[in-house]
């Protein structure tokens, strides 16, 4: 089987993106999704496949329990800065975050939020709220490849009228997108980086 021309992959690159463009401006809810563990699964396995990063895409919950801290403030009327204790009551933060096999928890506490960011900021590949539905731009934008698989999810949705994704669904897009000639062309040059 000859291999398929840069051309001929670009010019699949750019129907891919016309398209995507399209069902996008069409659809109210293009690449927000309820996630689950199926999902989270296709994720990772295709990072790990395309980047051979050993990760795992998950829900977390991160506590920032009940506590004072002190604080450096400007407060009106004043001239100064000036320093004082501040209580904070218990937050509770919820991301879908891609982690590092090695980092990945369900739960993790905090002693502030500076600590939750530092802890999201240095440890996690991409991460996003969660506030009952995955919003995928952000993790689109880091690992580009993954725009197909969000796209094919998309499209099977848009035709078939259901928000909710089966099982089955997901790992027929998953394996569409580690079979695609664009995708496969990404991790070839990847391969040749390395």
């Amino acid at each position: 089987m000859a291999s398929i021309g840069l051309q001929e992959i670009e010019a699949e690159r750019i129907r891919l993106s016309k398209e995507m463009q399209l069902l996008d401006k069409q659809y109210e809810f293009y690449n927000q999704f309820h996630f689950n563990e199926n999902l989270g699964q296709a994720i990772s396995s295709i990072i790990r496949e395309i980047d051979y990063i050993p990760c795992v895409c998950q829900k977390i919950v991160c506590e920032i329990p009940e506590h004072s801290e002190i604080v450096k403030r400007k407060l009106p009327g004043r001239e100064k800065r000036e320093t004082f204790v501040k209580h904070f009551n218990k937050k509770v933060y919820t991301y879908i975050a891609i982690l590092e096999s090695d980092d990945a928890y369900d739960k993790y506490v905090f002693p502030t939020k500076k600590d939750m960011n530092a802890f999201l900021t240095h440890h996690s590949l991409a991460y996003v709220d969660y506030f009952g539905i995955l919003n995928t731009k952000e993790f689109a934008f880091k690992f580009p490849y993954l725009k197909l698989f969000f796209h094919l999810l998309n499209e099977w949705r848009h035709e078939t009228g259901r928000v909710t994704l089966d099982d089955e669904t997901v790992d027929k897009a998953l394996n569409m997108t580690l079979q695609n000639d664009v995708v496969q062309n990404y991790f070839n040059v990847q391969m040749k980086t390395r």
